[in-house]
């Protein structure tokens, strides 16, 4: 009995040694599981008589598996709420850059903020070949820029390093100007264009040409036409013998066969240039038909018109005027009372109204844009009417547009104070004075 007992003994060792082996190996994988981030309890017993604890420690951890991964989603679903919060107010980031000069190589819209799918932050359209100061970028694709001249975010796609070749369409006409100031001779008829010569106070030139605000010299140079005039009829010698006596004596007037020179100068010959058109128009200065504004259209031109002034520039004057003073805004109307029940169109009523709610509120949208500068055109004497259609939209395609049309010698010239406000902000226009084919593709009736 002695030796089974001994043998029975060894056996017990040896399996407690081999209990003790496996528990270490278990600890050990379970230091390595904790420390790669997974919490896993495995207990390992090869006697039969542990079994029990095995499967108690198996059933354990799913429980505690699912409650972890409900921790995690629980932990998940608060910042999901609060990004959802979050987009109740539009957001981006931004990235300053070195300054760098851009073109916009297509009308496009220079925004309050770099958000495409937003109709309300539109700040002013851009024509192609603007240069632009970009001194950010966003993650949503726009550059900010320089407030120094247009601040806001205009879209990447839209935007160039490359300088626009400069074209302009010149229109053929010959006249004498004589010059005002000394005058500087350009290779191209835009002001940063070199310089070739100078043309002196006072100096008579031949013009062979026009473009924009230029005339073309027979040389080939181009001047700035607003620093020229038209020559001044030279008036007969007077003869001081006979001219106290012609006021008293019909027999002394009969003396004399030259006929007094006329005070004013010949009438302006129209030449092509926007000056040339404008001074050239019969004028016919008429009442909108409504007193209140009338007399605040008077009250403007009392602030803007000079003694000596030519019909360019009390035209361009007026269209300063609204583009300097007035925002964008639709819906900005004053009270109609006096106005009886105005109706859209090209109507006294309607004109009028439209008029007297621009100069007042210093607001306005396409529509009374255009009906103030008719209701001054008006009052200085052109023939102006309002137009309804569709102009070239800066993302492509047409939208609906209200513009001016004026009517000079049997010809039709657009001007459109609303979109050149959102384009240049005043300074040198586009649409001033053009015809239909000068701005091809941007106008449709």
């Amino acid at each position: 009995m002695k030796p089974m007992k001994e043998k029975q003994e060894k056996l017990t060792v040896v399996q407690t040694i081999r209990r003790w082996n496996l528990r270490v190996v278990a600890v050990v994988t379970a230091s390595l599981l904790v420390m790669s981030g997974i919490c896993v309890w495995a207990v390992v017993d090869a006697q039969s008589s542990q079994q029990p604890e095995s499967n108690y420690v198996a059933a354990q951890t799913p429980e505690e598996t699912t409650s972890s991964q409900t921790q995690e989603q629980d932990a998940l679903a608060v910042p999901a709420a609060e990004e959802t919060e979050a987009t109740g107010e539009f957001t981006w980031t931004e990235e300053e850059i070195e300054p760098k000069t851009l073109y916009v190589t297509e009308t496009v819209r220079l925004r309050s903020t770099p958000n495409f799918d937003d109709d309300t932050n539109t700040i002013k359209c851009l024509d192609a070949g603007t240069a632009v100061t970009v001194i950010a970028t966003t993650d949503l694709g726009y550059y900010k820029c320089d407030e120094t001249m247009w601040f806001g975010y205009l879209s990447m796609d839209y935007l160039t390093e490359d300088a626009p070749a400069f074209s302009w369409t010149e229109v053929p006409g010959t006249a004498v100007k004589v010059a005002t100031d000394t005058v500087n001779k350009r290779s191209e008829p835009r002001t940063s264009a070199a310089v070739v010569g100078q043309v002196e106070n006072g100096e008579q030139v031949n013009v062979v040409a026009s473009a924009e605000n230029f005339y073309k010299l027979e040389d080939g140079s181009w001047v700035y036409a607003p620093y020229f005039t038209d020559p001044v009829a030279a008036a007969p010698a007077s003869q001081s013998s006979t001219s106290s006596a012609s006021s008293t004596s019909s027999a002394s007037s009969s003396q004399s066969s030259t006929p007094a020179a006329p005070s004013s100068s010949a009438p302006v010959v129209n030449d092509g240039t926007v000056q040339g058109i404008l001074n050239s128009a019969p004028l016919n200065p008429r009442s909108t038909g409504y007193a209140s504004t009338d007399a605040k259209i008077q009250e403007i031109f009392n602030q803007i018109f000079t003694s000596g002034m030519s019909t360019y520039d009390k035209v361009k004057a007026c269209y300063d005027y609204i583009i300097y003073n007035t925002s964008y805004a639709r819906g900005a109307y004053v009270s109609s009372a006096g106005f009886g029940n105005p109706s859209e169109g090209n109507n006294d009523a309607y004109i009028a109204w439209g008029a007297l709610s621009c100069l007042t509120l210093g607001k306005g949208s396409c529509n009374t844009y255009s009906c103030a500068f008719i209701a001054m055109m008006k009052m200085i004497g052109l023939d102006a009417a309002y137009v309804s259609g569709s102009t070239h939209a800066s993302g492509g395609g047409y939208v609906g547009h209200n513009w001016v049309e004026v009517y000079i010698g049997g010809q039709t010239y657009v001007f459109d104070p609303q979109v050149e406000d959102n384009i240049s902000g005043g300074g040198t226009y586009q649409r001033f004075c053009k015809t239909y084919a000068q701005v091809s593709g941007k106008y449709i009736k």
